[in-house]
């Protein structure tokens, strides 16, 4: 009889420990859940798993957590309390065996196993006691454990993707923003390397642009500390780690034109940021070749290489645009500015065509610092130059007058020479009935007057 007391007394004990260790381990998974739920990022998941398990309240001796992906058929431990050697090493065959089961002990091991999608997680928890296995309500446990891992880490993980999705979709959007910027030539090479680097959180970036052939100078620099192109290069070849971080990117098109070299600096803290980054620039880099390829191929046919002001060419189309538009639409405006540099043949028989040279080049700045961005300025040929601009009479004429007293005041030194220049301005406000060569016709009369009227004038 006594026996059987000592035989019930000691089950009672067990089943005293066992609710204790039952009520103990709820508490500790709540408020592991809270952890859970705060941390929201993958790489803090499987981290926070151990942490709650290597609790003294469990008493385990060996903790691991592995991941079997199918797809390529790799196995990878995620994290361990314990440095693990050959021998208890597990191996992808073993896992791939029990990978359809959910819980299972196995003497004094337990196997844990969820899945997502194409992958397999497994925990593996070993007692301290090779004598003692889990007992009911540590199973119990463990499959509460399961259910809310399961749930957490499906919740993170489609969080996550979602979240880099959408600053995956975001980046490719501001950035195909800063190329339509540069195609449309609002921004310079510059500025879109400097948006780049700020809308996908680089950690550095560096603009190159050529001087001559062999020569670059720094156009741009952020979170790196180098004087010119030779310190860069040294700077990579030197420092592995670096040269890890930093991508470089030679913006030379087909025809060998090189626009520029530029190096950004990629995050090197978060892995999915760094592969948004890498396939954004990949994506981005040959458009922004293209992009600057075409706009020199535009510029070369459609500009003065001296001014850089349009040519001819180009302002003649424009002039045509401008007229269709004008015979559908009575209420536009536009009128033309014909513009002559005043004795400009006796700056070059007395000074030079340098000299000359030196004066077409201020008056085109003139030309351009005194119109609107909705004004076309162009070159139309020798020391003439014309511009078209959008509204009537009264607008052109303020902005005419703007031009011609900019010029006088100008005074141009060369070679210890003072050069003064004065304009003379004939306009042609065009109207529905005018084409073309009816508007430069009147614009030239205009201008013909002024000169033999004292030149210095603007006639409409």
């Amino acid at each position: 009889m006594k026996n059987n007391e000592k035989t019930t007394s000691l089950f009672n004990k067990v089943d005293m420990a066992n609710l204790f260790w039952k009520e103990k381990s709820l508490v500790k998974l709540i408020e592991y859940s809270k952890d859970l739920l705060k941390s929201g990022e993958i790489k803090d998941y499987f981290k926070n798993i151990l942490k709650f398990l290597s609790d003294d309240l469990f008493g385990y001796k060996k903790i691991q957590i592995f991941r079997l992906d199918l797809n390529i058929n790799k196995l990878e431990l995620l994290n361990s309390n314990i440095q693990l050697d050959k021998k208890n090493k597990i191996t992808k065959t073993k896992l791939k065996k029990i990978k359809n089961k959910q819980i299972f002990v196995e003497n004094n091991t337990l196997f844990m196993i969820s899945s997502y999608s194409n992958e397999f997680y497994f925990l593996i928890v070993e007692k301290e006691d090779t004598l003692i296995s889990f007992f009911k309500e540590e199973i119990s446990f463990f499959k509460l454990l399961k259910t809310l891992t399961d749930s957490f880490y499906k919740l993170i993980k489609t969080s996550t993707m979602l979240h880099n999705k959408i600053v995956e979709i975001s980046s490719i959007k501001v950035s195909n923003e800063i190329m339509n910027d540069l195609r449309e030539g609002k921004t310079l090479l510059k500025d879109a390397c400097l948006k780049l680097y700020s809308s996908l959180s680089m950690e550095g970036v560096i603009l190159f642009t050529p001087i001559t052939d062999d020569k670059y100078k720094i156009e741009l620099k952020k979170g790196i500390k180098i004087k010119n192109w030779d310190k860069y290069m040294e700077f990579i070849a030197e420092n592995e780690n670096e040269a890890l971080n930093w991508q470089t990117f030679y913006l030379i098109d087909s025809r060998y034109n090189i626009f520029g070299i530029v190096g950004f600096k990629m995050s090197r803290l978060d892995d999915i940021v760094n592969k948004i980054q890498q396939d954004v620039l990949d994506a981005i880099i040959p458009q922004m070749i293209s992009i600057l390829s075409e706009r020199k191929s535009y510029l070369e046919a459609n500009t003065d290489v001296l001014t850089n002001l349009y040519n001819r060419r180009f302002v003649n189309r424009e002039l045509n645009d401008f007229m269709n538009v004008i015979k559908k639409n009575k209420r536009f405006r536009l009128t033309v500015l014909m513009i002559d540099i005043d004795h400009f043949k006796k700056i070059n028989d007395v000074y030079g065509h340098d000299a000359g040279d030196k004066v077409l080049i201020k008056i085109a700045e003139i030309l351009k610092q005194s119109v609107r961005d909705l004004d076309v300025v162009s070159r139309y040929g020798g020391e003439e130059f014309l511009v078209l601009v959008q509204g009537d009479i009264e607008i052109a004429i303020i902005i005419a007058e703007r031009i011609r007293i900019t010029i006088k005041e100008l005074s141009l030194n060369y070679k210890n020479k003072i050069l003064k220049n004065t304009v003379s301005i004939g306009m042609s406000e065009f109207t529905q009935s005018m084409d073309v060569e009816d508007v430069l016709l009147f614009a030239d009369s205009m201008l013909y007057k002024a000169k033999n009227s004292g030149r210095d004038k603007i006639v409409g």
